[in-house]
């Protein structure tokens, strides 16, 4: 399933207060992820991934990833176990006049196939099926 974040990052946000954003996935686990922005974001917008406080994306502790003008595309193979199935995604602009973007997707595999319903759609079931919780 792929999830995408897609956020302007208003001017002027520090690196040690960055814009918050959540990005509700499934259980499963992460196989790719793909960054892109637009040019003018280069070298202003960085940003990264934390699942359940813990730097997961890019994976060297404490490291910012950038933002691509062209998608590029990572390898990934890490496993999302433990309810909530959130990312909270962090990123900071050192633009001190426009907001800049940056494009998150994440592709998750899900550990078991979704089976859509065929009758009686039961949503309340079908959610805890994909994301799990109460």
């Amino acid at each position: 399933m792929l999830y995408k974040i897609n956020r302007d990052v208003p001017a002027n946000t520090a690196i040690d207060a960055p814009d918050w954003q959540k990005l509700q996935v499934c259980k499963g686990t992460i196989k790719e992820w793909i960054v892109y922005g637009p040019r003018e974001a280069a070298d202003l917008v960085r940003f990264r991934v934390e699942y359940k406080g813990n730097q997961i994306f890019p994976f060297t502790r404490g490291e910012w990833m950038d933002v691509f003008p062209n998608a590029i595309r990572i390898t990934e193979n890490l496993k999302l176990d433990a309810s909530p199935y959130v990312l909270d995604v962090f990123a900071y602009n050192l633009g001190n006049r426009l907001t800049h973007e940056y494009n998150l997707y994440c592709n998750v595999l899900r550990d078991e196939p979704f089976i859509p319903p065929t009758s009686g759609f039961d949503f309340k079931s079908k959610w805890q099926n994909l994301f799990g919780g109460k």
